[in-house]
């Protein structure tokens, strides 16, 4: 089989080429990183198009500012790669957070930066495609919405993969909010690593952003935990989070994990934290119920009981609905909320 060379090319650090250990086709267009050459000014591979600045690889700069240079103070605002040439990838970036990884393969995964929307005042986030924090929005985000967002690249400088934590969007992101609000928390590396270092965007992820410390500190084997519904040992955190939240909505809360804004106040902060009230009372509910059940009957609480009751199954469904004539109608809704945000913990079992 023929094949057809277009490119190959030999680099100092910064990218400039090796002399006479390089070629290119002229109908072929990049050159490091998988970037864009300009050629027609500076000569062959002196010029590189990134997208929001040109490159000159001969002195490792590039020749305009870094658009996010008021957010990386300790970096030359004119650096490449932050002058890793080992391991750095120069990005094209530009959410309330995006982090960005270098995958060297699927175990080693090295953490470059994070770019942090959600503290950029409002001209560098217009000037970045982003929405300012306002009246309907608790912290301003970037060009592709609320959430967190993790992308992964090639030592070549090529998106390779993306996940979200918390994207505020979709049916499947029930009261998700800020960077702990909703199903987990901000993640670092994998969706299972939580990150609590970050700053809550308002008093709402705050009270959130303590709940989830709170879920990590009474199942701290993540072998134990099942998922926020059904494991009953976290029933003291969500007692915890209605009564702060209650506080919250009263004007009487003081949270000891400061937002980043506390003034003024959002509409999207108040709607949020009465999600929260509903939600997370929705969740005590049924846990002090299914606790309750366990103790009665004599079941032990283990991680494996646990999965085997849980609302799922249709029987113990019923039983968490009918075991109070006064609430049928209320739990009824519950347990169509619940079933919608939880998956079955028995899925790989057999269940009813």
């Amino acid at each position: 089989m023929q094949c057809n060379i277009l490119s190959y090319n030999d680099y100092y650090p910064f990218g400039m080429l090796v002399p006479n250990r390089n070629y290119s086709s002229p109908s072929y267009r990049y050159g490091f990183q998988g970037q864009e050459k300009d050629d027609e000014i500076k000569g062959n591979g002196n010029s590189i198009n990134y997208k929001y600045r040109m490159h000159d690889p001969r002195v490792g700069r590039f020749f305009a500012v870094d658009p996010l240079f008021r957010n990386y103070p300790h970096n030359s605002t004119y650096a490449f790669s932050e002058n890793r040439v080992i391991d750095g990838v120069e990005l094209e970036g530009l959410e309330y957070v995006t982090r960005i990884y270098l995958r060297i393969n699927k175990k080693i995964i090295i953490h470059l930066r994070d770019i942090v929307y959600y503290k950029m005042n409002a001209d560098d986030l217009i000037m970045n495609g982003g929405t300012p924090k306002g009246i309907y929005n608790a912290a301003g985000y970037g060009p592709e919405g609320k959430g967190i967002k993790h992308e992964f690249y090639s030592t070549t400088g090529q998106l390779v993969d993306s996940y979200w934590d918390l994207k505020q969007e979709g049916s499947l992101r029930f009261g998700a909010h800020g960077l702990y609000s909703g199903p987990g928390c901000i993640s670092f590396k994998d969706r299972d690593n939580y990150d609590f270092s970050w700053e809550p965007i308002d008093e709402p992820d705050a009270i959130a952003k303590r709940h989830d410390m709170n879920y990590a500190r009474l199942v701290p084997n993540k072998e134990d935990y099942i998922n926020f519904l059904e494991n009953t040992e976290t029933l003291e955190a969500d007692v915890q989070m209605i009564s702060e939240v209650s506080a919250y909505l009263n004007r009487e809360l003081t949270p000891t994990l400061k937002p980043t804004f506390k003034e003024p106040e959002s509409i999207e902060s108040i709607v949020k934290a009465i999600g929260q009230k509903k939600f997370i009372g929705m969740l005590a509910d049924y846990k002090e119920w299914k606790l309750n059940y366990m103790i009665s009957n004599n079941i032990a609480i283990t991680t494996n009981n646990q999965k085997i009751i849980n609302i799922h199954n249709n029987e113990y469904a019923k039983k968490y609905i009918f075991s109070d004539p006064l609430k049928i109608k209320e739990r009824t809704f519950n347990t169509i909320v619940l079933k919608a945000a939880t998956t079955n913990p028995n899925k790989n079992e057999n269940s009813n």
